[in-house]
């Protein structure tokens, strides 16, 4: 039943935006300018609720590389002690979803270097969805799977503080 509801709002949208779109376009005089302004200001008037989801779908999965979630070198931390520093999380800034860090650290408990860097990112839903409490949205979490059999793989001992 709501896939039914679902396609009725879409096509009473894009009805909207067709009419939205003639409107904005009426006061052009030149055919061969509304040719290529008609199309490309309908697909942003139709696209436009839901384009923070879809521009920041992609920037969070730009974040979400192995290389940006877990950081060591597998040299440096193979058959050592390892010590977990607690680090505050953190809103990463200029997205047009928001989207949240849990940052871990594991230090040499002797020097205090940072042996291994761990991030979470999680990113919430956009403006429209969040509005109308639409469920089947981007609201996504990234984690390295690698992470969890990193200890074991390079022996690797965690003591407490």
């Amino acid at each position: 039943m709501s896939g039914i509801i679902f396609f009725g709002i879409l096509a009473v949208w894009f009805f909207v935006a067709i009419k939205l779109t003639n409107l904005f376009t009426s006061g052009i005089r030149t055919q061969s300018k509304r040719n290529w302004l008609y199309p490309l200001i309908l697909v942003l008037i139709f696209f436009g609720p839901v384009l923070d989801e879809i521009i920041g779908g992609f920037q969070f999965r730009a974040l979400c590389t192995p290389e940006n979630m877990l950081i060591y070198d597998a040299e440096k931390v193979k058959g050592k002690t390892v010590q977990y520093k607690s680090m505050p999380s953190y809103s990463i800034t200029g997205k047009m979803l928001p989207i949240r860090v849990t940052h871990t650290q594991f230090v040499d408990p002797k020097t205090n270097a940072v042996l291994i860097e761990y991030r979470i990112f999680r990113a919430r839903r956009g403006w429209l969805v969040k509005s109308i409490g639409w469920p089947h949205s981007l609201n996504g979490r990234c984690s390295s799977k690698e992470y969890y059999q990193l200890f074991e793989k390079l022996d690797i001992t965690k003591v407490e503080e």
